[in-house]
């Protein structure tokens, strides 16, 4: 049986690829591009009926031979096709039928704008050598602060927060399309210890991420995955100019955000912050966090963007005691600064964002 299988395989494959080869050679690039089939990347949250949904992702197969793709990267569908044992067999829409050839029943699919096309030519050589897809190259999407809490825990996709992009070909005459912000859900992990709540906010249920037919761990959704950062072509000219430019600082002289409303001090400790400017001209913010009363060390812990279990202090991304006695104070290489953000200032540790933090936190270090 696997013989006749693999064999069925092969034939099919041969067959596809004496079609392809009859194609007509493509003269000019089809219009929005090659793109691959649609395949599954989450599991479905139904198992039958069509009730469920599932996201999907597609490739641009044409890029690579200067035929960019229009369209969506990826898209969610209803699944599956499978008839419900029990009534309601199948979703509004989706007719029930008996598949002669398993003599099982199945739901109609719906056809969608989006669902897959064959291409009418075969293209087998680089039509431009630098090509300009469409709606530009943009970054991957950042955030300046993760997802706090606010009366909702960040997780099972229950809370938002703004994300930030930028046009990577401009300057090389590829202008982009689209925002350059957005409000994203923030993460996707099962909510637990939450007072009974379900692990997944409305509208989300458990599903599975599959990449490279290695399915994850549970986790809500589905929601879709961000776009592939698309790799700046080499022959992308770059901009020159014969005029001086100068290169903007990566840090300012002044933040609008209150420092301390970021920080928390534990059981009566004393967090004090002293202001200055460096020969830079940058903000600086150098801390003291002494000790607690009848205590001898004191331990500064700070909790970085991306981190969503910072309520029960157990994640610290930094953590000091400095090892003496005595109270844990800024150093030249351990200071808060004021940095040049897509929204304007914010303030940094060390170079990184940060969401909180500590003078004498709650738990002992777990990290220096």
């Amino acid at each position: 049986m696997v013989t006749f299988y693999r064999s069925v395989v092969i034939f099919l494959f041969a067959a596809f690829s004496l079609f392809e080869a009859t194609l007509p050679v493509c003269k000019t690039c089809p219009v929005g591009g090659i793109w691959s089939g649609w395949t599954d990347y989450t599991t479905c949250t139904k198992t039958c009926g069509f009730f469920g949904k599932k996201a999907q992702t597609r490739t641009c197969q044409s890029f690579g031979r200067g035929c960019p793709c229009k369209g969506n990267y990826s898209r969610i569908v209803p699944c599956t096709a499978n008839s419900c044992p029990t009534a309601p067999f199948c979703a509004a829409g989706h007719a029930r039928y008996l598949n002669t050839a398993t003599n099982k029943y199945l739901c109609k699919a719906i056809a969608r704008a989006d669902d897959y096309k064959a291409p009418n030519c075969n293209l087998n050589k680089v039509l431009h050598a630098c090509p300009c897809p469409y709606g530009g190259i943009w970054s991957n999407w950042f955030t300046e602060t993760s997802c706090p809490f606010n009366g909702a825990w960040p997780c099972g996709l229950c809370q938002k927060h703004t994300q930030y992009r930028v046009c990577r070909s401009a300057q090389a005459g590829c202008p982009c399309v689209g925002p350059t912000n957005r409000t994203a859900l923030c993460s996707a992990d099962f909510c637990t210890g939450n007072g009974g709540h379900a692990p997944c906010c409305p509208g989300y249920s458990s599903v599975r991420t599959i990449i490279n037919n290695i399915t994850s761990n549970p986790h809500c959704g589905p929601t879709l995955p961000d776009d592939p950062v698309i790799k700046l072509p080499a022959c992308m000219p770059t901009t020159t100019t014969t005029t001086t430019t100068t290169t903007t600082p990566m840090c300012t002289s002044g933040c609008p955000e209150n420092f301390i409303e970021r920080v928390y001090t534990v059981d009566n400790s004393t967090f004090n912050v002293t202001y200055s400017t460096d020969e830079n001209g940058c903000q600086i913010a150098n801390y003291v966090c002494s000790p607690l009363p009848n205590s001898t060390y004191a331990w500064f812990g700070v909790v970085a963007q991306g981190d969503s279990d910072y309520m029960n202090n157990v994640n610290y991304d930094y953590l000091d005691d400095e090892n003496v006695p005595g109270p844990v104070t800024s150093t030249a290489d351990k200071y808060f600064h004021c940095a040049v953000g897509p929204s304007g200032p914010k303030w940094q540790f060390v170079g990184k964002d940060f969401i909180w933090v500590y003078c004498n936190p709650p738990m002992g270090p777990v990290a220096g």
